[in-house]
């Protein structure tokens, strides 16, 4: 019997973990055939802070349709993104982002590291027009 290899995918995603633009991502992957996960969370700012990793990775796995494993990151996300892609194999990067702030002619390449990965990249912008797999999206907002 031959072994299917599993395609290994790098999550890069803060609080836009929880956007149903990356979610559907995930879950588009994990419909199409073997997936595995791995999730790279940057910490976020403060002593408080109002997001964090478990938050993040209950949203993907939920996704995913299985458990994912979690990748240590500092400040530094780029440089934790470049040292996991040198310890370990993955076929693709999938980076969810904020649109950058202000006018576009400022900083018109704000994930130009990015190009310099030697893996297949794929960018998910928050507000992108979502692909909805099914006739409703359905959001509920907290106050």
């Amino acid at each position: 019997m031959d072994a299917v290899t599993a395609t290994r995918v790098l999550v890069v995603a803060n609080r836009t973990a929880a956007t149903p633009w990356l979610l559907q991502e995930i879950e588009r992957r994990s419909r199409s055939g073997t997936c595995e996960f791995a999730l790279l969370v940057p910490p976020t700012g403060g002593r408080h802070p109002d997001w964090t990793l478990d938050m993040a990775l209950s949203h993907v796995e939920q996704a995913a349709g299985r458990r994912v494993e979690t990748v240590s990151c500092d400040r530094d996300y780029v440089g934790a993104v470049r040292r996991v892609l040198s310890e370990r194999r993955f076929d693709e990067v999938l980076v969810s982002t904020r649109p950058p702030a202000g006018p576009k002619w400022l900083n018109p390449e704000p994930m130009r590291w990015l190009e310099k990965l030697d893996v297949p990249v794929t960018t998910v912008m928050l507000g992108e027009r979502a692909r909805l797999d099914r006739g409703v999206l359905k959001v509920r907002w907290d106050s």
